[in-house]
């Protein structure tokens, strides 16, 4: 995915931030999670499809398992 983004960053949408997002979300923190990096992933996404349904939920999953439930709550 990294390569991905290297070549094109907007490749289907932004598709391959998605992908590292939930990869760093959903993997426990001893095989490489970082909820920090699922975020930051997810933002970028974000930026290139604002109106990705996807993407937002799981930005606001991410936010909310860091218990910062206010930016939760702000992802539209």
């Amino acid at each position: 995915m990294e390569t991905v983004i290297k070549l094109d960053e907007k490749f289907q949408g932004g598709s391959a931030y998605l992908a590292l997002g939930r990869v760093y979300l959903q993997a426990p923190k001893v095989l490489g999670g970082d909820t920090s990096k699922a975020i930051d992933y997810l933002k970028k996404g974000l930026a290139i499809t604002p109106n990705n349904s996807l993407m937002k939920y799981y930005l606001a999953q991410a936010y909310a398992s860091e218990n910062r439930d206010a930016e939760a709550k702000e992802v539209d």
